[in-house]
């Protein structure tokens, strides 16, 4: 219902925000690579990819952006 209005980029926005206001130097995250919607956003928003792993029977592409 709320896709593709900017609302994911806002929340994850406010987020990195609150971690930044925090003291983080970084975030790091896991995402499908088969959800391309979230990888986009993630890229967009400056994460860059920088491992994988396979957990919980899934495999995962691990990103990080320098706050």
């Amino acid at each position: 219902e709320v896709q593709n209005q900017g609302v994911g980029r806002r929340l994850l926005e406010a987020a990195l925000a609150q971690a930044k206001a925090r003291g983080f130097a970084w975030v790091q995250l896991l995402v499908s690579p088969e959800n391309p919607g979230a990888v986009a956003l993630y890229r967009r928003l400056g994460f860059v990819k920088c491992g994988e792993a396979d957990l919980y029977g899934t495999h995962w592409w691990c990103m990080q952006k320098e706050l």
